[in-house]
């Protein structure tokens, strides 16, 4: 099924069960003349709501994608340039349990009709990181990249967790969340031990 495909019928599919039921664009049951609805008897403020609802949860999902694959891609070079074995060892960490979430998180985009990118992250720290020579300076660079990243992914895993629509979404970022923390917690203690 092709994304505008997949898109469409989660748009459609939701109205056209509300519509069935009688709710019309000012959120009344019952008025079904028709005289409320728009083109085709779809209610319009639902359409709007239905639309906000996949493009919020999407955005968490992708925002939550693109963090995951930047941990993933700083992981593996930490995991080469790297001399702490405390910064090796929670890059290790870090790429398999991202590896993970981010496979978890495609099902859950996959089975509820949400296109989330899963292309390589071109980020500007991640270039920084793969330029910086093997070292002290590069431990210490890497682990403030993570620290900083982390508090941002934990601010995102703890307002999706309470406003993202879609239940399923909802309960990906409620069980990620203790270990997005443990993890800030981890990096901000190495990158202690750095400095």
């Amino acid at each position: 099924m092709k994304t505008w495909q997949k898109i469409l019928f989660g748009l459609v599919a939701p109205m056209t069960v509300i519509s069935a039921c009688g709710i019309t664009e000012a959120g009344r049951k019952g008025d079904t003349s028709g005289t409320n609805a728009t083109a085709g008897g779809l209610p319009m403020m639902l359409a709007a709501s239905s639309k906000a609802l996949v493009h919020d949860d999407n955005k968490y999902l992708i925002k939550a994608s693109m963090a995951g694959m930047k941990e993933v891609r700083a992981g593996e070079i930490a995991q080469t340039k790297a001399d702490n074995d405390s910064v090796r060892s929670f890059a290790a960490r870090m790429v398999k349990y991202h590896v993970a979430a981010n496979r978890e998180l495609m099902s859950i985009a996959a089975l509820n009709n949400l296109d989330v990118p899963m292309d390589e992250t071109d980020d500007r720290e991640i270039m920084d990181l793969t330029n910086e020579r093997s070292g002290t300076v590069f431990d210490q660079k890497y682990m403030k990249m993570v620290s900083r990243n982390y508090g941002r992914l934990v601010n995102l895993q703890e307002k999706a967790a309470s406003e993202a629509e879609n239940s399923a979404v909802r309960a990906y970022f409620k069980k990620h969340l203790p270990v997005i923390k443990l993890h800030q917690q981890q990096a901000e203690a190495i990158e202690s031990q750095l400095n």
